[in-house]
């Protein structure tokens, strides 16, 4: 968010004018003129039905109807209120869309081409259906399921398809050829909603080409919700460089996080004008219709909403759908729309460029204009309008009866999808629950576990986390003086001490300035060392038997290691560290462990699951960002701490602090961060 005063000028909308979002919703580079489309007019007559009087109350269809208009932007907070509070008039409007038109689909439903579409109900008309060259003595081989799709001012700006199957990988490459395309935006992953819904067509099978084509990835970058591929492709003496980008984070029949989607356009919209080529975008999901009709809606009007101040979202889904049916799968989808749209001129262009930064820095120190607060306040005041709460419904396990006295606070409850279950456990008593959460990172989807500090029931518990889920590095954010309410949960005397079934191995400690290490070799017993040793405790409460499938897992569990790294400089009395160098060389350690030993997650614990913790996972990503783009986003890294645990980043101090850590960084460190070779998706 940039110090709004100069584009208020422009419409940009105030902090004010945004409505508190509902917690049960979660989550082309052409500039469009004002839209050809016809249109319903916003002024009724005097004898339209759609007339407010006081004679009788519209109804919800009626209602739609008069929403079915490009909206300005002065509106647009208006009409995001009004879908989150009038669910039926948000029905109403979408089914008025809903209806496909009946135009010839010939081609695709010829018994020949069956087998070259993946989904019977999503088929192109005649009229906007791709046309391949014909291959010799193959007069169907034109067919492809794919359909052009025009922006509100440039005919074929895009060509929207289905993902490719081994069948019909030869047509996509053989249609990207020849319509000069030079970038591919794929919105599935391969694997989705149990079922194999694309197959890897930037992999040539077993090294043979696609027909003439020849297809190689040259280079990729692998991000949390993101790859980037570099792709050659050689037909005969000639060769390209095209992109594609695969956005990873938009499961099926669900919709995505808005900050990271309009990241992801972001980084599509940066390479258009670096192209070569000048053939359309070939955007993909699973069916070429859900969520590709979704994303071609988003950029098409943030290209309307940036040039003209307006969004058209009704309209364009109409456009769409007379070119390829099903385009926008529901009313979630068609909601997301007007969420993104009014997120994206909210925020505005929070990516900063290393140089900039300083300037960025004191411009959003500068005093509001009713001298209350400065710009830091102003832009954590939206990041916390922005971030949704979670539904109590989702956070079930951490509310269940035997689960609740592990949380210090029932608030603070993780929710059940993001959680690490743990596996170790063993007997009557056993919980697959701890109160930890997962948080992305730059590079790594989870890259952090985020923990409270254990309580006496529960130092077990992070042992467990630690080994079932290869935490190889966990930093402690604070170093309090043990007591009842904070007990030690790791030893830094003695070589060994048992906590449960797992007992660490103190193998080596080091001190530096305001940090020290501890390393552990971990040793977890095995079901049947546990049953001997609770044998009189079986006995005790009746049961004199062990399964025979604990028997069988009787046999010697892997050694696991793990090193602590304990911040001594941030006493429980203040709101932030008192050696932000000390922070940065904590970064640096951490990287080198993990370089060494893996990179798997980070376990960071603080005193109570949230203080600290989110000021670390925030400044980690923001630093992580610096090294491999040159380029920082920390209020769009402290938006995604707080996805899966609202509280982290808690307060504007902290948030200033993420800045003033990432200037930090900036001016000290030149280290390279490696990019993750993580496996294809």
């Amino acid at each position: 968010m940039i110090p709004p005063e100069p584009s208020k000028a422009n419409g940009a909308l105030s902090l004010s004018q945004l409505s508190e979002p509902s917690g049960h919703f979660r989550s082309g580079s052409h500039s469009p003129s004002p839209s050809p489309l016809p249109h319903r007019s916003s002024k009724p007559s005097s004898c339209s039905p759609f007339r407010l009087c006081g004679r009788r109350h519209l109804t919800p269809e009626e209602e739609a109807a008069r929403h079915a208009h490009p909206i300005d932007l002065k509106n647009l907070p208006r009409e995001v209120a009004r879908m989150r509070s009038h669910k039926a008039q948000l029905k109403a409007e979408f089914m008025l869309l809903a209806k496909n038109p009946a135009l010839p689909q010939t081609r695709a439903r010829m018994p020949v081409n069956s087998t070259k579409n993946n989904f019977p109900k999503v088929l192109p008309y005649d009229g906007t259906r791709v046309l391949l060259q014909q291959l010799p003595n193959d007069p169907f081989s034109d067919y492809i399921n794919a359909s052009y799709i025009d922006s509100f001012d440039t005919p074929r700006a895009y060509i929207a398809t289905q993902g490719p199957s081994k069948k019909t990988a030869p047509d996509f490459w053989r249609m990207i050829w020849q319509e000069r395309t030079g970038c591919i935006v794929m919105l599935t992953r391969v694997f989705d909603f149990i079922k194999v819904v694309c197959i890897e067509y930037w992999q040539m099978i077993d090294e043979l080409p696609y027909g003439d084509i020849h297809v190689t990835v040259i280079d990729k970058e692998s991000l949390a919700n993101y790859i980037v591929r570099t792709i050659r492709l050689r037909k005969g003496h000639e060769e390209r460089e095209i992109k594609h980008f695969q956005f990873l984070e938009w499961p099926m029949h669900r919709i995505p996080d808005i900050g990271n989607m309009l990241e992801f356009r972001r980084k599509v919209l940066n390479y258009i004008p670096t192209s070569d080529f000048d053939g359309p975008i070939v955007v993909h999901c699973d069916d070429g219709a859900s969520r590709t009709g979704c994303y071609l809606a988003l950029d098409v009007n943030l290209n309307l909403l940036k040039s003209e101040k307006k969004v058209d979202i009704f309209n364009y889904i109409q456009l769409e759908r007379q070119m390829r049916p099903y385009m926008v799968e529901n009313k979630a989808q068609y909601r997301f729309l007007y969420e993104a749209c009014l997120e994206h001129q909210l925020t505005g262009d929070t990516v900063i460029p290393v140089l900039d930064l300083a300037a960025r820095m004191k411009a959003l120190s500068a005093k509001t204009p009713d001298k209350k607060s400065n710009y830091f306040h102003e832009e954590f005041k939206l990041i916390q309008k922005l971030t949704r709460p979670l539904p109590t419904g989702v956070c079930a396990g951490g509310h269940r009866t035997d689960n609740r006295y592990k949380n210090r606070d029932v608030i603070m409850v993780p929710p059940d999808y993001a959680r690490p279950y743990l596996t170790s456990q063993h007997g009557q008593e056993a919980s697959d629950y701890v109160n930890a959460v997962f948080v992305d990172g730059f590079q790594r989807k989870n890259d952090f576990v985020v923990a409270e500090w254990p309580q006496k029931n529960t130092v077990n518990d992070i042992w467990s986390l630690i080994y079932d889920h290869d935490c190889n590095t966990v930093v402690v954010l604070s170093d309090p003086p043990i007591s009842l309410d904070k007990p030690s949960f790791f030893h830094e005397k003695g070589k060994t001490k048992s906590y449960g079934c797992f007992t660490p191995e103190l193998i080596a400690q080091q001190r530096y300035p305001n940090i020290r290490t501890a390393m552990y070799r971990i040793r977890k017993k095995t079901p049947l060392e546990d049953a001997r040793l609770d044998y009189r405790l079986l006995l005790k409460n009746g049961i004199t038997t062990v399964s025979l499938q604990e028997m069988m897992m009787g046999t010697v569990n892997e050694l696991k290691t793990t090193q602590f790294f304990i911040l001594e400089c941030w006493p429980e009395s203040n709101k932030v560290p008192t050696s932000t160098a000390a922070v940065i060389e904590l970064f640096g350690m951490v990287d080198r462990w993990r370089i060494k030993t893996g990179m798997k997650p980070i376990l960071v614990i603080s005193p109570d699951g949230y203080t600290r913790a989110g000021v670390f996972c925030a400044a980690k990503i923001a630093c992580e960002q610096i090294t491999m783009h040159q380029e920082v986003n920390v209020f769009l890294a402290t938006k995604t701490c707080k996805i899966n645990r609202p509280q982290l980043v808690e307060n504007p101090m902290e948030y200033k602090y993420c800045y003033d850590l990432v200037r930090t960084y900036v001016y000290t460190v030149a280290t390279a961060v490696p990019k993750n070779e993580s496996s294809e998706y």
